[in-house]
C-alpha cells in the first residue's frame, strides 16, 4: 500500500486555500517529496508527515513555485536533528546553480546534522531504493515556455512514474501539452495525478478517457478554475465516470 497526500495544490498563483505545488508519497518507513513549492515544511507539519523520514526530494522543473520551498525544508531538518541522508534531484542544467544557491543561504552541508546532495534527474529509471523505483520522463513544459525568448538555455522538465512491488503511480508535473502524457500512459496506472494549470480540463479529460487508469487526480489548480469545480466535475463524470477527485491542499488516499 502506498499513501499519497497533496501538500500544495496551487498552480504558480497560490490562493488563500491552495499552497504551492508539492506532494509526498509515503511507502514502507519511507517518504517521498514530488515537487516542493512554498510553504512545504509548514504543510508536512501540518499533516502529521514524518519530514525526516523522506528520503528524496524530485523537483520536476525550476519553476518556483516547484521547488521554493525546499531550502526551509533542509533547514528545518537540520534544526530537528536529521541523521541520515537527503538526496535531491532536478533538471541537470540547475545541479550546480541549486548546490550554490543552498551555500548562498548558509545551508552549509558541512555544518549541518546530516548529509545531503543534489544529483541530475535522468531519462528512465533514475532512482531506486529497497521501496520503490522513479523514472523521469521529459516532457515539453519548459520548452513552450521560454525555449523560443532563451534558445541558448538547456531547459528541462519532466514527468514521473513511481513504481513500488504492487502500485504503479503517474505525475505529470507541469506539461506543455497534451501528447506529453504519452508516455506516461504507456503503463497502467493505479492513480495518476495530473496538473489543470496549462492544459484544457474537457481536452485533458478526452485524452485521459479509456486509458488504464483506476484513479486520476488534478492538481495544480489556476485561480480562474477555482469557482469552476462544479463544471470539471461534470466533464470528469462525462469522461472518466467517476474515476477522480480534485485536489485540495491536505488531500489523503491510499493506493
Amino acid at each position: 500500500m502506498v499513501k499519497v497526500n497533496i501538500l500544495g495544490s496551487a498552480s504558480g498563483v497560490p490562493t488563500k486555500k491552495r499552497s504551492c505545488s508539492s506532494t509526498a508519497v509515503l511507502s514502507a518507513e519511507s517518504a517521498y517529496l514530488l515537487d516542493a513549492g512554498e510553504p512545504c515544511s509548514r504543510l508536512l507539519v501540518k499533516e502529521d508527515i514524518p519530514y525526516n523520514c523522506i528520503k528524496a526530494v524530485f523537483i520536476s522543473h525550476m519553476d518556483p513555485d516547484h521547488f521554493s520551498g525546499i531550502f526551509m525544508l533542509v533547514k528545518l531538518m537540520a534544526l530537528t536533528g536529521r541523521k541520515g541522508p537527503l538526496k535531491i534531484y532536478v533538471p541537470e542544467e540547475a545541479v550546480v546553480k541549486l548546490k550554490e544557491f543552498f551555500r548562498t543561504v548558509y545551508l552549509f552541508e558541512e555544518i549541518l546534522s546530516f548529509d545531503y546532495d543534489v544529483f541530475p534527474i535522468k531519462e528512465g529509471v533514475f532512482y531506486h531504493d529497497e521501496n520503490i523505483n522513479i523514472a523521469g520522463l521529459p516532457n515539453t513544459h519548459m520548452q513552450k515556455r521560454l525555449q523560443t525568448r532563451y534558445p541558448q538555455l538547456p531547459l528541462e522538465s519532466y514527468s514521473f512514474v513511481l513504481k513500488t512491488a504492487d502500485r504503479t503511480i503517474g505525475y505529470s508535473g507541469d506539461l506543455g501539452c497534451i501528447e506529453d502524457l504519452e508516455t506516461l500512459v504507456d503503463t497502467p496506472l493505479d492513480l495518476m495525478i495530473v496538473e489543470l494549470a496549462h492544459i484544457e480540463p474537457s481536452s485533458l479529460m478526452e485524452f485521459l478517457a479509456g486509458k488504464d487508469i483506476e484513479k486520476v487526480i488534478f492538481t495544480h489548480i489556476h485561480p480562474e478554475l477555482e469557482d469552476r469545480e462544479d463544471d470539471i466535475r461534470r466533464l470528469a463524470e462525462k469522461f472518466l465516470e467517476g474515476r477522480c477527485s480534485i485536489a485540495y491542499d491536505g488531500l489523503r488516499m491510499e493506493v
